[in-house]
């Protein structure tokens, strides 16, 4: 089910968002104006990811709760996991590897 769309401009570029729920979660979908797929984010479950980014995200998370994970993938290769996580009335985000590893810059 389609939830949302919008168009963004990122470097200069339009940039196209689909926000769907699929399968009871939420998939967001990011095209460019010749219709390549850019980025995919899909909500995930923790118990679903390999272990190591299991420890990653909740290593990462400290004594904060993890509210939501996505898979982060781009080009067709899953770049990250993506976990938003709450500490008291504080919300931030956190990333990993696909395998937990720290990253080298944020996805």
């Amino acid at each position: 089910m389609i939830k949302g769309f919008s168009i963004e401009k990122e470097a200069g570029k339009t940039v196209y968002e689909m926000e769907l729920t699929v399968n009871g979660h939420g998939k967001d979908i990011s095209m460019d104006a010749q219709g390549n797929v850019l980025e995919i984010e899909e909500e995930v479950a923790l118990a679903s990811l390999p272990s190591g980014a299991q420890v990653g995200l909740t290593n990462a998370a400290g004594n904060g709760t993890i509210v939501k994970i996505e898979s982060l993938t781009k080009q067709g290769k899953l770049v990250a996991y993506e976990a938003d996580i709450q500490s008291g009335k504080k919300h931030r985000e956190i990333q990993v590897g696909p395998q937990g590893q720290k990253l080298a810059h944020p996805e």
